[in-house]
């Protein structure tokens, strides 16, 4: 299980570092809402588990680029630091989904061809969040 909070926590600080808590909190959130569907019988194409849904191609670009991979000192970084924390609580089921279900998400800037039609189940940040299948 450490290996799975550490690849959330490196997914989170990836893909938020820049941002408030709150949108950490989402982006965990996002992952394990995932996970939750496969677990609960739902066949997704992201995988079964921590490790495959963030590490699922086209999926984070944080592990898309290598130049931005998530290569942390993690006992010198606060910031993963906390982003550790917040996998922590997610892991436990202690992290209350702030995306009401959300599975997708884009910054309000971009205009992604899945998001036309959809409906954001919640904004947090500049990030939209779709609980679309």
């Amino acid at each position: 299980m450490d290996k799975d909070i550490q690849i959330l926590a490196k997914t989170i600080y990836g893909e938020a570092k820049n941002q408030n808590i709150s949108v950490m909190e989402a982006i965990a959130n996002t992952i394990l809402n995932r996970v939750r569907l496969s677990q609960n019988g739902i066949n997704t194409w992201w995988g079964n588990n921590i490790r495959e849904v963030c590490l699922k191609p086209a999926q984070f670009q944080c592990w898309e680029r290598p130049s931005e991979t998530p290569e942390i000192n993690s006992s010198d970084d606060a910031i993963y630091q906390i982003c550790y924390r917040i996998a922590v609580r997610a892991v436990k089921g202690l992290l209350k989904d702030n995306t009401h279900g959300g599975l997708y998400y884009h910054d309000i800037n971009d205009h992604p061809k899945w998001a036309y039609g959809g409906v954001p189940c919640a904004q947090i940040g500049s990030l939209l969040f779709y609980d679309i299948i």
